[in-house]
């Protein structure tokens, strides 16, 4: 009489155990897909000091300051004309974009296709050691194009994936010790030395 309950018993929890493995299944069932990772959250209108957050896009109105630390991730970074943008190692997977800004001060800070700098008012530094220190440059996958900036502009000690060009700025620019895997191309004026240009370099 034991051993019949017994197995009886046994019989009942082996089948509960074969009952549930079908309903839990594999991990991704035939024909589904794994979870799309997140989105990037919300756009950031930005006008202060921000050291957290993932953001699909950062916007930097006129007559703004934005201040962007510790770790902060965007998709892309745009600074409009009177506005001004300190970023430092911030992660950017788009691109950044600054168009008469105020000011502008980028320190290792990675972005993932290109950087427009154009008709800036004020100083610019981009990777400068004077703002930056040692070992601030910037890792850019894209170009790095700067045009047309009235201020003082220092583009050093910079990582560049694509083109570096720099044309028709009336300040003093500076363009020292980059790394550029494509070719480069300065205008007249513009103080350039130590640059590693894999590509054609005209002036830099």
């Amino acid at each position: 009489m034991r051993t019949a309950t017994r197995l009886a018993i046994g019989t009942i929890l082996a089948a509960a155990l074969l009952a549930a493995a079908v309903v839990v299944g594999p991990a991704f069932g035939k024909g589904s897909k794994p979870p799309k990772p997140p989105k990037p959250g919300k756009a950031l209108a930005c006008g202060s000091a921000v050291s957290s957050g993932d953001y699909s896009k950062v916007t930097v109105a006129s007559g703004d300051t934005c201040t962007l630390s510790g770790t902060v991730t965007a998709k892309d970074v745009s600074v409009a004309e009177g506005g001004t943008l300190s970023a430092t190692g911030v992660s950017i997977s788009g691109g950044l974009k600054a168009s008469g800004a105020a000011a502008l001060t980028l320190c290792k800070t990675s972005i993932g296709k290109d950087l427009k700098v154009e008709s800036t008012t004020g100083a610019a530094a981009i990777g400068s050691a004077a703002a930056c220190g040692a070992g601030g440059g910037n890792t850019i996958t894209g170009g790095a194009s700067l045009h047309g900036n009235s201020g003082t502009l220092d583009f050093s000690d910079n990582s560049v994936g694509g083109d570096l060009k720099v044309a028709g700025d009336t300040g003093t620019t500076t363009v020292d010790n980059n790394t550029v895997t494509g070719g480069a191309s300065c205008s007249k004026g513009t103080t350039a030395s130590g640059n590693t240009v894999s590509g054609t370099n005209k002036g830099c």
